[in-house]
């Protein structure tokens, strides 16, 4: 078998595991997280090579039966991995989805919060579509809607810029697919725009025609948690 996990087949991995828990008079408690939890909870149509996870009782015995069970299926006996774990936002996912529920086993599914939360943490690009996909589920229209859920997973952690950035792009994605107007804003030359952002911060957009008839856009970004560190970009268009 190539190791591609589809829908139906990690649904089948857990009947398997849930029996063979149930026959060694045990239960356990699987967390989905990443591409197990959207494929699983929230329509995501792919494949995965693995189901990462966060074992929160009889992790030996899930363990050594999922190795067992991943022997007879030709995957890694790693199939669930624990690898991600780690990156799982500390306080209780009280949406977590219930995916599985039986007498040898429960499987729930993060919720579409703590996986956008996970997402945006990571901030990398491959995780763009289903930041787009959950931002559609939940409904976001903001960017600092999407940042602010981060923030609260993982109190004290920064999102980076270039982060804010594909987020918001995704998010605006996801509002067309929807069918909603995304806003555009059209800046007028030798005019200046300006706005207030997240945590006070304030930006200054000056369009300034040049002899040639080019443009240079003067982008400056306030913060007033750093006034060191104002920045001044000029961006010709």
């Amino acid at each position: 078998m190539s190791g591609s996990l589809d829908h139906a087949l990690i649904r089948q991995l857990f009947d398997e595991l849930s029996a063979a828990l149930e026959a060694r008079g045990v239960r356990g408690h699987v967390y989905l997280i990443g591409g197990g939890a959207m494929i699983t909870g929230y329509g995501r149509d792919r494949t995965t090579k693995d189901v990462d996870v966060r074992i929160d009782e009889a992790k030996d015995e899930v363990l050594a039966a999922a190795a067992a069970i991943g022997e007879r299926y030709g995957l890694d006996e790693r199939w669930l991995d624990l690898g991600a774990a780690q990156f799982v936002p500390r306080g209780d996912d009280v949406r977590a989805k219930t995916v599985h529920n039986s007498p040898g086993l429960l499987v729930t599914g993060a919720s579409a919060e703590h996986l956008l939360a996970m997402k945006v943490f990571a901030g990398r690009r491959p995780d763009l579509d289903d930041i787009k996909h959950l931002a559609g589920i939940l409904g976001i229209r903001r960017t600092s809607t999407a940042i602010r859920i981060c923030e609260r997973a993982y109190p004290g952690w920064l999102v980076m810029e270039r982060t804010r950035r594909n987020v918001g792009d995704a998010i605006a994605d996801a509002r067309a697919e929807r069918g909603e107007p995304v806003p555009e804003l059209t800046l007028e030359r030798n005019t200046t725009l300006r706005a207030e952002g997240a945590g006070s911060r304030s930006y200054e957009i000056m369009a300034e025609e040049q002899a040639d008839g080019s443009e240079t856009l003067h982008v400056t970004v306030r913060d007033p948690a750093a006034p060191d560190h104002d920045e001044q970009r000029p961006v010709r268009r």
